[in-house]
């Protein structure tokens, strides 16, 4: 992860995924939901809650980087992690006579096909050519649309957050960042606070609390003190 929406920007978190294909989805998929936060809103008296990617956007943009990519070349397949974005960068441009414009109808020619089958087979991906405009659709009802990039040798699929604001001059806080300012405020007025406390705050589930806490104790918060059942936490004043 990036700090920043430049590419020049330093990095916060780094991490390497090694081992089978499905093994690296599924640790990397959990690794970008640590970095999904929930953003509130307020229409009227309603507020209303949602995470800054689809998931179904991250899902099928990390299926195309892993299904469609050129496994000739040795390199990486690269996810950039920016506070308004998140870039998914394969190796292997567009398959011959198909171009992004394809893409988006749901145009599909497949450069590994055993793969694809496979994955058919895992229930891990539908018809073919339904990936791209799956993301496209659970973006229906934001302003700033995904991306989708190529060149002879490489394809980016580029997902905004849908949270993020900014006006012409300044970065504004988002509502994710204004959700988790609320609970450092609350917390802070405690002598010490539990996962029950966050879980209630929030109204989220145990794994999600503990998430939030993470964040805190990442950027400084939050100590932790004790250990299982007895572990409990200080804000840092």
């Amino acid at each position: 992860m990036l700090a920043g929406t430049m590419k020049t920007a330093p990095f916060q978190n780094r991490r390497e995924f090694h081992g089978s294909l499905l093994t690296q989805m599924e640790e990397v998929y959990a690794f970008l939901q640590q970095y999904n936060q929930l953003g509130a809103s307020f229409e009227g008296l309603l507020r209303r809650d949602r995470r800054d990617y689809p998931e179904e956007a991250l899902r099928e943009a990390l299926l195309n980087a892993v299904v469609h990519r050129e496994y000739s070349y040795s390199g990486s397949t690269l996810i950039n992690i920016f506070h308004d974005r998140i870039e998914f960068v394969s190796f292997g441009g567009l398959v011959q006579g198909i171009n992004l414009g394809d893409l988006e109808l749901g145009i599909s020619s497949c450069r590994n096909e055993k793969l694809a089958a496979l994955f058919y087979r895992l229930e891990l991906i539908e018809a073919y050519g339904t990936g791209v405009p799956k993301i496209y659709e659970s973006y229906a009802d934001t302003a700033t649309k995904p991306r989708l990039e190529a060149s002879d040798h490489a394809f980016r699929i580029t997902l905004p957050n849908r949270n993020f604001a900014k006006d012409t001059q300044t970065v504004q806080e988002t509502p994710a960042a204004r959700y988790m300012t609320d609970l450092a405020d609350a917390m802070r007025a405690k002598p010490y606070f539990t996962r029950q406390d966050v879980e209630a705050f929030l109204h989220v589930s145990r794994s999600q609390a503990n998430n939030r806490i993470r964040e805190l104790m990442e950027q400084g918060k939050v100590q932790a003190h004790g250990r299982g059942r007895n572990r409990f936490y200080t804000m840092n004043r």
